[in-house]
């Protein structure tokens, strides 16, 4: 916007019109300070809140942790993706349900850990909860079951981070 904003400034004493397209710009420029206020406000509140989920809400969720939902794997597990429609309405915070969409996705550790994933795992979800950060996805929700720990976050599409974090064909414009 400010590219633009500099064109339309440096044309306008060439062509009447153009201020009153450098008021639409500014008014549009506005608009989007706003969403961008309010949007970091409804993170700010959604901090925190991070819900306790029980192991039969989250395989509901997820069509009992079907193959055809699982979306990748890892050290710690297995990653699915999950149907937010199929928790229990009060699961999940009204602020946190407006602000994403119905998918999620839910890191199930896989079975055979130790004990102590449990109290590595609360450890993790305290310090998940507190953050608040543009480029970390949120922790919405959280089960401690011991068949199998999960995580719930949004469900962020695109790829995994790693295809985010090294691309094939990287463009260094966009690293």
């Amino acid at each position: 916007a400010s590219a633009l904003r500099k064109g339309v400034e440096a044309a306008a004493s060439h062509l009447g019109v153009l201020p009153a397209l450098d008021v639409e710009v500014t008014m549009a420029q506005a608009r989007l300070d706003d969403l961008a206020i309010r949007s970091a406000s409804a993170a700010t509140e959604a901090e925190g809140q991070a819900v306790e989920l029980t192991l039969s809400d989250l395989t509901a969720a997820t069509n009992g942790f079907a193959d055809q939902n699982k979306i990748g794997s890892g050290g710690f597990g297995r990653v699915y993706a999950a149907n937010a429609a199929r928790l229990p309405l009060t699961a999940l915070p009204e602020n946190v349900r407006n602000m994403h969409s119905s998918s999620l996705a839910v890191k199930r550790a896989t079975s055979g850990h130790s004990d102590g994933i449990l109290r590595k795992l609360e450890g993790e979800i305290k310090i998940l909860k507190g953050c608040n950060h543009p480029h970390l996805l949120p922790l919405l929700g959280y089960c401690l079951s011991e068949e199998g720990p999960c995580l719930v976050s949004p469900l962020m599409r695109g790829g995994s981070l790693g295809m985010r974090l090294r691309p094939a064909e990287a463009d260094p414009a966009q690293l």
